[in-house]
């Protein structure tokens, strides 16, 4: 049998109603209003990163500047996140976001109009600019935050796919809507956001946080290396389209959302998660490096080389998505703080790459062996997390502000609920299951969270009913010691079988 392939699945699920079912469930868990984070990603493409527009702001403060106005703002952002989480409930983020986005189109498309203007448009478009896209991305990263990684990982490439047939569309409108459309997707985004908001039960959302978080230096390392290795290899991989739209990063988006639409249920998320995306982006980011443009097969492979670097840092972009997003919906770390170091560091190590290749290139010296190594220590990092759901050496403590919240007695509790899990023999996926039920889910909240069938769910709570030696959730609440978490309203006892 297959590596990650169940055995023990229920044949109820094979019923071709049961399929029906799950099939209702997965789209049900991707609904249009999240995939407005692929929208924001779309301006940022035609705004500054992309090919689409050549602006003449742009000759004088670039995608450079853009980042780093971005990296500032995120970082000063995670500082004040003990101030400013939830930042949903901060009624000036959203008008701040849109009005910043707005404020940066409108003056990077009047340099399109008078030339002469670029100059004195140039740092304030790109501090704008700047400056909005910290506040929006650290908004979706709340939302996503509340999400389980099977949805994260799903939501997350759908999203992706959806912003680059944004950038598609809008290659098609006449030039006289451009400035129109352009300013039109940051409002688009928000209204977006808002509306996902509604699906997110209370018990969920984020809160303010008294907790303290040490330093995720291992996630971090991860984000770094692989983005600096793309970073090496940012330039050559543009082409007709920009980084958010490159068919390789669609091609790889795609193939994420078929693997968890088609195998949820038959194999381990783990597997997917965590072997096949480090697979995935350690091979096409290795590609090019495999297969030089500069050979002398080069106008051959130059395409493919493209196709490749852009595939492979989409894998690494969902697994990291996922991973940090795991963080924050296990363990309660808050969004704010660690999405907002890890964008910022993100950008960073892009930047830095992006730079190295031009150093390179002025001393005549190849790239390649620095992309290899790159790669090479990112995935050995990854493969050597023997728990990729873990909390990647994230600590949550209290911080001396009274007692205890929710964020820390729900992070003891996933930790409580790995230790009975590793002792009692259970699988990746019941081990899953004991956390949810331990915070008081029923059937029907694993079926949704999980994308798997009900009747593949109710089978793996009688699995850890069964293995645990219990008959009732009340002594699941007793062994776990699930009783300090809030119990969702209208939540249920879940059947046993």
């Amino acid at each position: 049998m297959p590596a990650g392939v169940r055995d023990d699945v229920p044949a109820s699920r094979a019923h071709p109603g049961d399929r029906l079912r799950r099939w209702r469930s997965i789209l049900s868990t991707a609904p249009l209003s999240f995939l407005g984070l692929g929208v924001y990603r779309a301006w940022i493409e035609i705004a500054f990163v992309g090919t689409t527009i050549d602006f003449p702001t742009h000759r004088v403060a670039a995608h450079d500047a853009f980042d780093l106005v971005m990296v500032v703002t995120m970082l000063v952002l995670a500082a004040l996140h003990k101030r400013i989480t939830p930042l949903r409930e901060r009624r000036w983020a959203r008008p701040v976001a849109v009005a910043l986005l707005v404020l940066s189109t409108v003056g990077e498309f009047a340099s399109v109009w008078r030339p002469d203007l670029a100059v004195p448009l140039a740092w304030p478009c790109a501090v704008a600019g700047g400056v909005g896209i910290a506040v929006m991305i650290l908004l979706w990263s709340e939302l996503y935050a509340c999400e389980s990684p099977v949805r994260i990982c799903l939501l997350y490439a759908l999203s992706l796919v959806c912003g680059a047939l944004v950038v598609y569309v809008y290659r098609g409108f006449k030039a006289d809507w451009l400035p129109v459309m352009t300013c039109l997707l940051p409002v688009v985004s928000i209204a977006c956001l808002s509306y996902a908001w509604r699906s997110v039960p209370p018990p969920r959302r984020p809160v303010a946080r008294a907790a303290a978080f040490t330093f995720p230096w291992k996630p971090i390392a991860v984000v770094s290396i692989y983005c600096f290795a793309f970073g090496l290899q940012e330039v050559s991989s543009y082409g007709t389209f920009g980084p958010h739209s490159a068919p390789g990063m669609v091609a790889c988006s795609l193939l994420v959302v078929a693997a968890i639409v088609t195998l949820s249920g038959r194999v381990e998320f783990q597997t997917i998660y965590g072997t096949w995306l480090p697979f995935l982006s350690a091979t096409f980011l290795l590609l090019p490096v495999l297969v030089p443009a500069q050979s002398p097969m080069g106008g051959t492979f130059a395409a493919f080389d493209a196709f490749s670097a852009n595939f492979g840092y989409a894998a690494s972009e969902i697994f990291v998505m996922t991973m940090v997003g795991s963080i924050c919906y296990h363990y309660g770390v808050s969004a704010v703080w660690l999405f907002g170091i890890e964008r910022a560091v993100r950008a960073l190590a892009m930047l830095a790459g992006r730079h190295a290749t031009l150093l390179a290139a002025q001393a005549s010296l190849p790239v390649a062996p620095l992309v290899a190594v790159a790669v090479l220590v990112a995935t050995f990092m990854v493969v050597s997390e023997k728990r990729l759901d873990s909390a990647w050496g994230v600590r949550v403590q209290p911080d001396g502000e009274g007692e205890p919240g929710d964020v820390t007695r729900r992070g003891a509790l996933v930790s409580r609920c790995s230790d009975l899990a590793r002792a009692h023999g259970l699988t990746q996926r019941e081990e899953e299951v004991l956390i949810l039920l331990a915070e008081h889910k029923t059937a029907g909240d694993i079926e949704r969270e999980l994308l798997i069938a009900n009747g593949t769910a109710k089978a793996h709570i009688g699995h850890v009913y069964q293995k645990l030696g219990i008959h009732s959730r009340e002594q699941l609440f007793e062994v776990t010691g699930a009783e300090g978490v809030q119990r969702p309203a209208g939540a249920a006892e879940a059947p046993t079988g």
